[in-house]
């Protein structure tokens, strides 16, 4: 796999501070190349999270997404450090990957043969956006098992101190974190930008992430699905076909932070509960295919949509949106064929393993 084709993985999997003294333990390392205010707010977030008092009891569903037998400060720091260890602030991809090496080719992989299932998106982003936060642990992990490599990539956590992951696994655990992810509209709490609501969101967006260096196979990354034909993100890769994905942990976290966030007022608990929802929304509960249909109809359309997904590669700007659009509207209008023939299958979402593929090296 070309490292220049990883920016559709990206999409799928999706955000002088080495010196700074933190008020917390939890073992994250942050490169030094991350601004002064945002190392003071992650400081800060995982500060609350540490010392968090859970008082009242996790939900059961939260348990069970989280892989978890209870929920306390120590159980959520140590889920985020087995998936997060080290934070980079956003880079230029092709600086990125002019600092790639290879440690060891024809290194051995699990599952080395096994593809993840990434799905291509049907609709094109408008307009331009903010990074937020991505796991390029995971990328880069995926990159490397797709080229038999070892990569690792240096970051530079203090003065005259370097450290180095390698990408043995998706739970190498580099995250890059964007200026979106602290965007002051995304506040719970408009008034307080240290409150701890805030933290609670950022925090959110953070286990959201790290449950993208989980799973093997074809679930390796847990990597986003395409939204389904009416949803308010339809053709996007914004979605999970899972029950146990990263919008699964998110909404589980504000939940539990909802829970226990006693001196959040009115107006802050309703914004962390349209969280929790929006979160819940990206779940994709089942999913309807089209069956096997000796339709002519049918047979035409499916000729048309296969052509247009592989001219896909090839266009870009206004042709390759309206190619887009066109293959959305031929899947609905297969699908549509499908349910008038009662043809069409229904295929109920599941909790995947969420074991990660081979092991951090240190």
């Amino acid at each position: 796999m070309k490292l220049t084709k990883l920016t559709a993985v990206l999409i799928a999997l999706s955000l002088s501070a080495g010196a700074m003294a933190a008020k917390h333990d939890v073992n994250i390392k942050f490169s030094k190349g991350i601004s002064k205010k945002q190392r003071k707010f992650m400081d800060r977030d995982l500060e609350v999270l540490e010392k968090l008092e859970f008082f009242r009891d996790a939900d059961q569903e939260t348990l069970k997404v989280m892989g978890l037998q209870k929920l306390n400060s120590k159980t959520a720091t140590t889920w985020l450090e087995q998936r997060v260890a080290f934070v980079i602030e956003e880079t230029d991809w092709k600086k990125i990957e002019k600092k790639i090496s290879i440690e060891e080719k024809f290194f051995s992989f699990e599952n080395q043969n096994v593809e993840p299932t990434i799905e291509r998106p049907t609709s094109a982003p408008t307009g331009e956006g903010v990074v937020v936060m991505s796991n390029l642990g995971a990328a880069l992990y995926y990159a490397g098992k797709s080229s038999r490599s070892l990569f690792s990539y240096p970051i530079k956590t203090g003065l005259f101190k370097k450290e180095k992951v390698k990408f043995s696994s998706p739970r190498a655990g580099l995250i890059m974190i964007g200026e979106g992810h602290f965007m002051d509209r995304f506040d719970h709490d408009q008034d307080n930008k240290d409150a701890k609501a805030n933290s609670f969101g950022r925090l959110s967006t953070f286990f959201h992430e790290a449950r993208h260096s989980d799973g093997a196979g074809k679930n390796l990354g847990f990597f986003h699905a395409v939204c389904p034909d009416g949803h308010d993100f339809q053709g996007y890769n914004a979605c999970d076909r899972n029950l146990n994905g990263p919008y699964a942990v998110g909404a589980q976290m504000t939940k539990e932070f909802l829970k226990n966030c006693d001196d959040c007022d009115d107006v802050v608990k309703e914004k962390m509960k349209v969280s929790y929802l929006a979160s819940v929304d990206r779940i994709i509960i089942e999913t309807k295919k089209p069956g096997s249909s000796d339709s002519f109809d049918v047979t035409t359309l499916e000729f048309s949509l296969e052509m247009k997904e592989m001219l896909l590669a090839f266009q870009s700007g206004a042709e390759k949106e309206a190619a887009m659009k066109e293959i959305t509207e031929l899947k609905a209008k297969i699908l549509a064929i499908s349910e008038s023939e009662g043809t069409i299958e229904v295929t109920a979402s599941q909790y995947i393993d969420a074991s990660p593929e081979g092991e951090r090296i240190d």
